[in-house]
């Protein structure tokens, strides 16, 4: 009897570390999901390499704004080629192109700023009442979303081109 009760209360903890571990998770979950691409991970110095970014909002519970940039830097230039919205307020879509240039050969980390806005329909609501002498300020909860950089391995333009 002794041996059934210990074998039975062994796997308690680890349910306790689980229930533990899944509730950080769901604590950790944002309110969108986003993807990266690019057309090419080895260009040469100086070809263009077109990124894509995909931001699609996955709690339709509330309204989501983002501003989106990439970080300036003396390693490479960039153009922003399109944006497509999707201009609804529980489902936001948002797809950006850009085109960069990298400078130098070797190892470069593109890095970004993207800031998500959660606001409400009335505080929405709210921004959009009145008229153009009487302008009302939209209130939102800024957070800056930490984006992991994109990598290029550029490669030195050969000899004699």
């Amino acid at each position: 009897m002794k041996d059934i009760y210990v074998k039975n209360n062994l796997g308690k903890p680890y349910i306790y570390l689980l229930f533990l571990f899944l509730s950080m998770i769901t604590i950790q979950a944002e309110d969108f999901v986003y993807a990266f691409n690019t057309d090419k991970q080895s260009p040469y110095v100086k070809e263009p390499v077109i990124l894509t970014l995909d931001i699609n909002q996955t709690n339709h519970d509330v309204v989501l704004l983002f501003n989106f940039s990439i970080n300036k830097s003396k390693d490479y230039t960039f153009q922003r080629l399109d944006i497509r919205k999707t201009e609804s307020y529980h489902d936001a879509k948002i797809h950006y192109v850009y085109l960069i240039y990298p400078l130098k050969s070797g190892d470069i980390n593109i890095t970004f700023d993207l800031i998500k806005k959660v606001t409400t329909d009335e505080s929405l609501a709210y921004s959009f009442s009145g008229d153009r002498d009487n302008v009302k300020k939209l209130v939102t909860t800024d957070t800056s979303i930490n984006l992991p950089p994109l990598q290029l391995q550029v490669k030195p333009l050969p000899e004699g081109t």
